[in-house]
């Protein structure tokens, strides 16, 4: 719930945007979870979230457990698991955990900011791994005639997604719990834009890893790396579900962004 007592970080300039906030204090908290929770496909978009990358998280590991690349395979186990499951999650945590199970905007915004910290990090160690791995076969990959690092469009789409996608999160976080309310509400939309723009683009590069892990055949590595892509793609699909289903109404259009400013 939106927080009734004066905020010390708000001008005087800026308490009628609290005050707007407070007179849809009411509908946000009456109509929001049920408007939602309610919708058939919203909630088929949010369980398949969460079903799909778990099940894509696991054919990945197995494919990896099958087929070992030494040093890289904990580069894929990173950044599947920060750009294939905690990245999916932090998009769709506000829209599912707390208008849907009514969590409290508080808990919600801790637990948004800590899966988008934890997938940064995951990530910027992942390329470390990956990064030590070519470092280690330098003088191969020299001798054959290619480059020991960025050699790849994965590898150059990976580069610029984890870019965006850390400082993202590295500006979002001091923005949302140490500026003042008229900052914040600035920073909204801005962050969830290039928010949504970098998580889809680390999504892309996590399907081009996967694909040049991939084999052409039927063999059973090769078939767990094939049902893992088309399981994030369904992952995907299912994040936009959630954002698809959750209609926006004016009066919440116009609460949301000082409401989620609030704590």
């Amino acid at each position: 719930m939106l927080r009734p007592t004066y905020d010390k970080r708000i001008t005087a300039d800026e308490e009628p945007l609290l005050d707007d906030a407070r007179s849809d204090s009411t509908y946000l908290s009456t109509t929001s979870a049920n408007y939602r929770s309610n919708s058939a496909p919203f909630i088929a978009g949010a369980v398949g979230v969460h079903v799909f990358i778990v099940a894509a998280y696991a054919a990945i590991l197995s494919a990896i457990v099958s087929t070992p690349f030494g040093t890289g395979s904990m580069h894929f186990i990173l950044q599947s698991a920060a750009f294939a499951v905690l990245a999916p999650v932090a998009l769709v945590s506000y829209r599912v955990y707390r208008d849907a199970f009514s969590m409290s905007h508080a808990a919600t915004k801790a637990l948004h900011a800590a899966l988008n910290i934890a997938a940064a990090a995951a990530g910027i160690v992942g390329v470390c791994y990956m990064w030590s791995a070519h470092q280690q076969r330098a003088a191969e990959l020299t001798a054959a005639g290619t480059a020991v690092h960025l050699a790849s469009v994965h590898s150059w789409l990976g580069a610029v997604a984890l870019t965006l996608f850390v400082l993202n999160a590295s500006i979002s976080l001091p923005v949302f719990y140490l500026c003042p309310l008229a900052t914040r509400a600035a920073w909204v939309p801005i962050h969830i834009f290039w928010g949504a723009v970098a998580a889809s683009l680390c999504f892309c590069s996590v399907l081009m890893g996967i694909l040049s892990a991939a084999g052409r055949g039927y063999g059973w590595t090769d078939v767990l790396w094939k049902v893992a892509a088309l399981l994030l793609v369904c992952a995907a699909a299912a994040v936009g579900l959630v954002f698809y289903s959750s209609e926006r109404r004016s009066p919440r259009d116009k609460g949301e962004i000082v409401w989620a400013l609030a704590d």
